[in-house]
């Protein structure tokens, strides 16, 4: 059942509901157009939900110093300022931007060889940055983080072959976890920091199909990791003898060291990012890209998976967006996504509201803007995100600083005479 929002334009169809209805000649509340926004109906959920469009968006070139911004990651400190990683496609090294005092800080974190593809960033409570990419002159996962004002590198995983699609996260106790391809051991790999040490799970190495060759799993890993401490995966695997890849999730509980591994209900028959978010009620959102219906999202808790809301985009073209996924999750939560929409090559933003997703067009400024993205949304529902503009080949960022666009439903107000 859904919930009503009482909030001014329900109070104000409410007190015109009693009007009409004393008056005879009334039958459901009419909406409101706010001046300035627009009411069009919502393309997924019930018929008789309305969006109104109240989105306003402040965007930002951060670095356009060379061909910079592929893989980005964003992340809020505790003032709820961005810090964003990215690569340096020109230089082939890693770069750090981070906006304080009114302004962007832009620094290089690492330039020997060739180093900063796959970037991942989280930030500990001292609002210090922890990096995980690849060094691909070494083809090694390399690990960064400030300490002071001083940046301390290392190579913690054990393989060469391997730091592929790294995704980094740092738990309620400041542990950092990170997650990343193994070539030489075919699989996802995770390790974590704790007691002095870096410890080491190979979590999934198989291909889920009997009588394949084996082939390299964890392509396109997102990972997040819930209030035990535990993290949760999102990744592809591939079908070698067809070329064709498949969505998988698994779960690593650190205390027994077992893994868990699931085909979730969502076929991606071709490769693109993964997304992972765990809500304050310990509920998974996941969110992956399907090659005929274009961007889909379930969840997963302990009554199993849903699919209630899968459908994201509709329309002849959705297969053509969903590209470059990410999602979050806010206080109340909703998950709300950033992905490029290839129709109209631009960055699109989601967020689901009451079964319905409201879809906004973020910056379609240019021939190709909207790759690379990462989302994250402050503790006052306002999401952040970064991404790759490819046709100035720099670093972009959006904010949105209007209200966040609602949903509201048109109520019927049964009028009871009663005789004498």
């Amino acid at each position: 059942m859904k919930q009503l929002k009482f909030n001014s334009t329900f109070q104000i169809s409410l007190a015109l509901a009693i009007c009409l209805t004393l008056m005879g000649g009334f039958n459901s509340t009419t909406l409101a157009q706010i001046p300035g926004e627009t009411v069009e109906s919502s393309p997924v959920g019930d018929t008789d939900s309305r969006v109104i469009q109240s989105s306003t968006w402040a965007i930002q070139t951060v670095d356009n110093d060379g061909s910079v911004g592929k893989w980005t990651s964003l992340a809020l400190d505790s003032a709820g300022n961005p810090h964003i990683s990215y690569y340096n496609e020109t230089q082939t090294s890693l770069k750090y931007a981070y906006w304080s005092d009114d302004d962007w800080h832009i620094e290089t974190v690492d330039n020997t060889g060739d180093v900063g593809k796959y970037s991942s960033l989280a930030l500990d409570d001292d609002d210090n940055p922890h990096i995980s990419y690849l060094d691909e002159s070494l083809m090694r996962l390399k690990y960064a983080h400030l300490s002071g004002s001083v940046w301390a590198f290392e190579y913690p995983g054990i393989n060469q072959d391997s730091g592929l699609y790294t995704a980094i996260a740092l738990d309620d106790s400041g542990i950092v976890h990170i997650s990343y391809q193994d070539l030489i051991a075919k699989g996802i790999r995770h390790i974590y920091y704790s007691g002095g040490t870096w410890h080491d799970k190979l979590v999934n190495y198989y291909n889920p199909y009997p009588g394949s060759p084996v082939a390299p799993s964890g392509a396109d890993i997102d990972m997040a990791v819930d209030s035990n401490g535990d993290p949760h995966f999102t990744y592809h695997v591939m079908y070698s003898s067809g070329g064709s890849t498949y969505l998988r999730y698994s779960f690593l509980d650190l205390l027994t060291t077992a893994a868990t591994s699931y085909l979730p209900p969502i076929y991606t028959s071709s490769s693109g990012t993964t997304g992972i978010a765990i809500d304050g009620l310990g509920v998974i959102h996941i969110v992956a890209r399907n090659p005929y219906y274009g961007p889909q999202y379930i969840t997963r808790d302990g009554d199993g998976w849903h699919t209630d809301n899968k459908y994201i985009e509709v329309g002849d073209d959705n297969e053509n967006t969903g590209y470059y996924i990410d999602i979050d999750v806010d206080s109340l939560n909703r998950p709300q996504l950033s992905y490029n929409n290839q129709n109209s090559d631009s960055l699109s933003y989601a967020r689901l509201e009451q079964d319905t997703w409201i879809i906004r067009t973020v910056d379609a400024t240019s021939a190709c803007v909207g790759e690379y993205t990462s989302i994250e949304v402050h503790s006052n529902g306002k999401p952040h995100i970064s991404y790759y503009d490819c046709a100035n080949t720099s670093l972009k960022y959006a904010v949105l600083t209007g209200a966040l666009p609602s949903v509201e439903y048109n109520v019927f107000i049964p009028l009871i005479v009663k005789g004498n």
